[in-house]
């Protein structure tokens, strides 16, 4: 009996460290170029946020964090989308986001681990990391910028 509840106990804080760490992927962004878990710098807190580039709730979003970049300066922002290139491409070009060295705008090829991953369904999903890709807060729906910069603030 103790040995099977130190076994449930130990598999779930191993199952729970692998939920907590940045999942392992592989994603094209706009430029053509991919980049993966472990390609991605680790010196800035990471925004994660799947998106959809037609999303008027995504759109918006993006232009909140553009207009508080200055907060963010120690965050990058990797937005993932399951829509195509092109698509990626054209939400690149309409918001500038060339302009802004934080942003890298990606898409995921099915059968898209990324969203499963995080089983999302309504977006924009955002997920928050430290510099060492350690999980610290997710929020399943839009949160609000000033929310958003509060936990940042209070990461280590």
């Amino acid at each position: 009996m103790i040995r099977s509840l130190l076994s449930l106990l130990l598999f779930i804080s191993f199952d729970a460290k692998a939920v907590n760490i940045l999942p392992k992927f592989r994603v094209q962004t706009q430029d053509g170029s991919y980049i993966t878990n472990h390609t991605l710098k680790k010196d800035k807190k990471l925004i994660f946020i799947y998106f959809s580039p037609d999303c008027p709730h995504c759109n918006f979003y993006t232009i909140d964090l553009i207009e508080h970049l200055k907060e963010l300066k120690e965050s990058r922002i990797l937005m993932v989308t399951y829509s195509s290139l092109k698509s990626i491409q054209q939400f690149y070009k309409d918001l500038h986001l060339n302009r802004y060295p934080q942003f890298i705008v990606s898409t995921e090829v099915k059968p898209y681990p990324l969203l499963r991953h995080f089983n999302i369904s309504t977006m924009p999903f955002t997920a928050v990391y430290n510099r060492k890709q350690q999980l610290k807060q997710v929020y399943p729906k839009c949160p609000k910028i000033d929310i958003l910069l509060d936990a940042l603030k209070k990461m280590q």
